[in-house]
C-alpha cells in the first residue's frame, strides 16, 4: 500500500488553503510594516514610506467621507 493514498483530496485542499492564507497574511504584514529597506533571500527592496503614508491617509479620508 502506498503511503500517499491516505492523503485524500480534502487534506490537500485544506493544506493549500492554509498555505495561501499564510502567504496573504505575510504580504499584508510586509505592507503594513514601515521598514524602508528589506533584504530577504537575495532580494533587495527599497520603499518610499512617505508616499505610502500619504496614500493611506487619502484613502482613510475618503472612507470617512463616504460613511457620513
Amino acid at each position: 500500500m502506498n503511503n500517499w493514498t491516505i492523503f485524500d483530496d480534502t487534506f490537500w485542499l485544506t493544506l493549500a488553503g492554509i498555505l495561501v492564507g499564510l502567504c496573504g497574511l505575510s504580504i499584508r504584514f510586509c505592507y503594513r510594516s514601515k521598514c524602508r529597506t528589506i533584504d530577504f533571500c537575495g532580494v533587495h527592496i527599497e520603499r518610499d514610506i512617505e508616499m505610502e503614508e500619504k496614500i493611506d491617509e487619502i484613502e482613510m479620508a475618503r472612507a470617512d467621507e463616504s460613511k457620513v
